[in-house]
């Protein structure tokens, strides 16, 4: 075998693993823009076992079971995610919530979630009033309707994957889309707050 035919081997080694390695890229890529939503769970979500390391926290007389963000309660054949309620206690907060200040208070914020410190805690409290939203530079004459279509999608601040999650979109949901920002839509949600999403994860 000689040299020219070596070296002509080992440049197709070089260029299959640079595809791989860039297909690895774009799926990276992918997750980091649309954040938890492209693996976590919408309300509704059924598993028949609990993680492992959840706690169990008791709120209006019924037993909720906290991991990593997310709320569940049993049914019959297992668990359902479910959307954190207002009013509940938790001892720590999730891995990753972010602070908020408005005004002089301090808010935590994990992915749309919002929490206040409380004497037992932190307490899950409904969005505060004063989050601030990127306003889009132009609104669209007409507005037009999308649906999400990954199973959760985050709601951001402003058009960048490195903005807050101020709220959270599920599949099938239909949300009116008022701006544009280089791949990112400004948008209504059905509840009738305002963000930012990513228009990859809609339809």
């Amino acid at each position: 075998m000689n040299r020219e035919h070596v070296a002509y081997i080992d440049y197709r080694k070089f260029a299959a693993f640079a595809v791989l390695l860039m297909v690895f890229a774009v799926a990276v890529a992918q997750t980091a823009l649309a954040g938890p939503s492209q693996s976590g769970y919408a309300p509704g979500h059924h598993v028949k076992m609990l993680p492992k390391g959840h706690m169990v926290v008791k709120h209006s007389g019924k037993n909720y079971y906290f991991h990593n963000g997310y709320y569940y309660q049993k049914n019959r054949n297992g668990f359902n995610v479910v959307t954190a309620p207002v009013g509940i206690t938790i001892e720590k907060l999730p891995s990753g919530a972010q602070s908020v200040k408005i005004g002089k208070d301090v808010y935590y914020n994990y992915y749309g979630v919002y929490y206040k410190k409380s004497r037992n805690g932190y307490v899950v409290i409904e969005r505060p009033r004063g989050i601030k939203i990127t306003s889009p530079k132009q609104n669209l004459k007409k507005t037009f309707m999308v649906k999400v279509d990954s199973p959760v999608l985050n709601v951001r601040t402003a058009p960048a994957m490195g903005s807050s999650v101020t709220d959270r979109g599920y599949r099938g949901a239909k949300l009116t889309v008022r701006a544009k920002n280089n791949g990112w839509y400004y948008v209504r949600l059905p509840n009738g707050s305002f963000g930012w999403v990513n228009s990859r994860f809609t339809s």
